[in-house]
């Protein structure tokens, strides 16, 4: 089953946010030496979220969806290129990834012993990358 991670990335300002990042399915299955197996490939599904998503249990908040990012960072923790601060895992899973439209995102999965759903929305105010989300742990 594809993986997922919190970081905490504290920034060089001093403030910090979490990225939950998400892998695609399909993207576990490469052979060694595969493109779609390279650190550097940018297809993991990001979010910035202001907390924690095991803090936010059952509650809507608003998120940004990211850019992809790099399948490095299911493993990565330290400091950023370019001076832009440092990531720290923080929790460490599985998720199936069941819809990803431009309207609808849902996964759900396990993350550090923990059943998980995501479900999130455009956001109507906030910009074009303004989501919510709605996180519920069983």
């Amino acid at each position: 089953m594809p993986r997922t991670v919190v970081l905490r990335h504290d920034l060089p300002d001093g403030s910090h946010h979490y990225d939950w990042l998400i892998e695609p399915m399909g993207s576990t299955a490469a052979p060694a030496g595969d493109a779609a197996a390279d650190p550097d490939r940018r297809e993991l599904i990001a979010w910035r979220l202001p907390d924690p998503p095991d803090t936010t249990a059952g509650t809507s908040i608003t998120a940004d969806r990211l850019p992809p990012h790099r399948r490095r960072y299911l493993d990565y923790e330290g400091p950023i290129s370019g001076n832009r601060g440092r990531v720290r895992r923080i929790a460490q899973g599985h998720a199936e990834i069941l819809t990803d439209s431009l309207q609808r995102f849902e996964a759900q999965g396990r993350m550090d012993g923990r059943a998980f759903r995501l479900v999130a929305t455009p956001a109507s105010a906030g910009g074009e990358s303004a989501w919510q989300l709605t996180v519920t742990w069983g």
